[in-house]
């Protein structure tokens, strides 16, 4: 069903029947009553730390082992945006996911796959370009330096595709460049968004 035949449909609906439509929607789906009850309430930082925990257990479970599946870290990212929170939100929780797997990648290289350096080389690029388009240099500026200043222990390969999309502005695995204005180093790319 197409967004304007829902529209349709609930436009000749009554107060009572729009009502109840909803309850049925939020008795039969999760989603839907995360939603709803985000929509009525907005605690924007107690559902920021609900996926936070979805992320960090990923990585660093209070027990057992750590998993590090990126799908289910992707799909508490995009629970969240769905939430439609701040800006400022979705970024630190991007950054959250691109740090643990920074930190994975740094303590643990023999586990590290090919798809988690894939996946942090990506989501750093996506991040720091949402970030540079919502002009939150300022808020966000510091953890990303501490990002910089952590890639190079992650190995060559990874340091080298960063850089190459630092210092070229030249996009890896399809990811838009950052800016027109092409920085030479990254460092230099985060001093710019300080000011």
């Amino acid at each position: 069903m197409s967004k304007t035949t829902l529209k349709k449909f609930l436009s000749e609906l009554n107060r009572e029947q729009l009502a109840e439509v909803i309850i049925q929607v939020y008795e039969s789906r999760k989603e839907a009553r995360e939603f709803l009850d985000y929509f009525a309430n907005p605690d924007e930082k107690a559902a920021r730390d609900k996926y936070r925990a979805v992320i960090m257990k990923e990585f660093q479970p209070l027990k057992g082992r750590a998993k590090r599946r990126v799908s289910v870290c992707r799909k508490a990212i995009k629970d969240f945006s769905t939430l439609q929170p701040s800006v400022s939100a979705t970024a630190d929780l991007a950054l959250t996911y691109v740090e643990q797997l920074i930190i994975h990648l740094v303590r643990n290289p023999a586990q590290a796959t090919e798809s988690h350096k894939r996946e942090m080389v990506a989501k750093l690029q996506q991040t720091i370009e949402f970030i540079t388009v919502e002009c939150l240099g300022g808020e966000f500026g510091i953890r990303i330096e501490s990002i910089a200043a952590t890639i190079p222990h992650t190995g060559k390969e990874i340091e080298n595709e960063i850089s190459e999309f630092f210092c070229t502005g030249t996009p890896s695995a399809n990811i838009v460049p950052l800016a027109t204005r092409k920085p030479t180093s990254l460092r230099k790319f985060i001093s710019r968004r300080h000011r």
